[in-house]
């Protein structure tokens, strides 16, 4: 998206410590994006990796906010039920003969 708009330049990182100084050579504005999915921390870290870069001028623009909660995988929810279910005295749940992760 960022090409689309004009961007000299785009790269995906997981996180901060993936971010090559060369990247920067020649910039002078640094746009960043993330999606709902992404826990907070990653993108504060890569904003932070950014600042130690010399872009700390930061501001902040949403053009979105995405209210999205993504639930835990059947199995996990199993799990969860089952330690709850430890911690108050009930018997744990065994998973079934055909349980896959």
């Amino acid at each position: 998206m960022a090409l689309e708009a004009g961007a000299s330049a785009a790269h995906r990182v997981d996180f901060a410590s993936e971010i090559d100084p060369s990247w920067f050579d020649g910039v002078e504005t640094v746009g960043l994006t993330s999606g709902a999915s992404v826990p907070e921390i990653l993108v504060r870290e890569v904003v932070e990796r950014l600042a130690e870069l010399g872009f700390d001028d930061v501001e902040e623009v949403r053009t979105t906010t995405e209210k999205i909660s993504f639930s835990l995988p059947k199995n996990l929810r199993a799990d969860l039920m089952a330690a709850q279910g430890a911690a108050s005295g009930h018997k744990r749940r065994e998973p079934a003969a055909d349980h896959t992760c």
